[in-house]
């Protein structure tokens, strides 16, 4: 085969890679099942590991504490905010940002409906919710300052806007566990956009 050619065909993971990821995928199964049975203050990562039939150091090898591994599985919502996403004026932006949340949450449905209860719920693993929310919200603040009217308070006035975003979509995303049959996410986080919209239309003809 010509090297032109071989450069084309797609790269085939490894056996090696292959089991790395299943031994990933198999110690937060364990993580979830153990969490969910026993509730997250009371699991240790020894019985985690256990579970899995790894040894404590293979765990700390894939995750570096037990919240990691409940989340694995959970969108990169830092990722979802393509660029082509954040494209348009104020209100377009903002509204390309709350979808790619929606959609990134529904394409991980079956990794996150079974772990909200806890993730909204147990301070800790909240608290590593929010924080895997907050590498966006960065992104999202940088994109609004550009699009705000210049002065001394358009980057305070963006990371507030931004911040607004993730609380709507926590909003959204507790109102979708509670009645999760009732509506869709991308519904929810519609209605939560909503309550943004008055702020956003005086911002955008200021």
């Amino acid at each position: 085969m010509p090297p032109s050619a071989a450069n084309l065909m797609p790269a085939t993971p490894s056996l090696r890679s292959l089991r790395r990821e299943r031994t990933r995928d198999e110690i937060a199964k364990a993580a979830l099942d153990l969490i969910e049975k026993k509730g997250y203050g009371e699991t240790l990562v020894e019985e985690i590991a256990a579970r899995a039939l790894v040894s404590p150091r293979t765990f700390y090898r894939y995750f570096p504490a037990k919240e990691d591994a409940f989340f694995h599985g959970f969108p990169a919502f830092e990722e979802a905010l393509s660029a082509s996403a954040l494209e348009g004026g104020l209100a377009q932006t903002l509204e390309g940002a709350f979808q790619s949340f929606a959609s990134a949450i529904q394409a991980h449905e079956a990794e996150v409906v079974p772990r909200l209860p806890f993730a909204l719920s147990e301070p800790a693993l909240l608290g590593q919710l929010v924080h895997q929310l907050y590498a966006a919200e960065a992104r999202l603040a940088r994109r609004l300052r550009s699009l705000l009217p210049a002065g001394p308070s358009r980057a305070w006035r963006a990371e507030v806007l931004a911040a607004a975003v993730t609380a709507c979509l926590l909003a959204a995303l507790r109102r979708w566990h509670r009645a999760p049959r009732r509506a869709s996410l991308g519904t929810l986080v519609r209605e939560a956009m909503t309550a943004l919209e008055p702020a956003v239309t005086r911002l955008d003809h200021a």
